[in-house]
């Protein structure tokens, strides 16, 4: 290569001041680039606080979805235990000459309250009951709802105290369409709100019959 053609090296001076060739932008040039004003952070933020907002409100809304259900659902376990308790009761007095005893209170014009008292008699109609269960309903007039007791009493012991086995209740009615039927109809409220409007109902039939075979 011909040393007089060589391209003469870029003075120090330009390449400290930030001077660049053609199609080469400098330090100067880099630093005039148009960057973020503060209007523009502050509207970025503002954004992202709204959509932060909105996430958490929809995480709340969904954890109280979430108790609700779960409240819910307890309630419905209690109430159908206390029902399978009330079949074992009858299915031990239906093997033993049931004596059943109903009493329906009305309390307004679609709430009822019910006493079931259910004695069983091993030594036939005539002989003393030998064993006597009770279950009455009873209104909590704080807080607007209805309780379901139950009470043992066996022969020649004194009876047992009155045990809340649940709460929570609109409304029950125990009725007996026929001799050997009995159709329990429970109403629970679904929150704490004690709503009438906000209940759901469980229905149990049994039969007497059955339980003897």
């Amino acid at each position: 290569m011909n040393p007089q053609t060589r391209r003469p090296a870029e003075p120090c001076w330009r390449r400290l001041c930030g001077a660049a060739g053609p199609g080469r932008p400098g330090r100067r040039d880099r630093a005039r680039r148009p960057a973020f004003t503060l209007l523009e952070l502050l509207i970025t933020l503002v954004i992202v606080a709204l959509l932060i907002v909105a996430v958490l409100r929809v995480l709340q809304q969904t954890q109280a979805q979430t108790l609700l259900m779960q409240g819910d659902l307890a309630r419905r376990g209690g109430l159908e235990s206390c029902l399978d308790l009330l079949e074992q009761d009858l299915a031990e007095a239906a093997a033993n000459f049931v004596q059943l005893s109903l009493e329906n209170v009305p309390l307004q014009a679609d709430r009822q309250s019910a006493r079931l008292i259910i004695a069983s008699r091993p030594g036939g109609p005539q002989a003393a009951p030998a064993k006597r269960v009770e279950w009455v309903t009873a209104p909590r007039l704080e807080q607007e709802d209805l309780v379901l007791f139950r009470r043992v009493a066996l022969l020649d012991q004194p009876p047992t105290p009155y045990v809340p086995v649940c709460e929570n209740l609109y409304s029950f009615e125990v009725r007996q369409p026929s001799e050997l039927l009995i159709e329990v109809t429970a109403r629970m409220f679904r929150s704490d709100r004690r709503d009438p409007k906000d209940t759901w109902v469980a229905t149990r039939t049994f039969c007497t019959q059955r339980f003897r075979l």
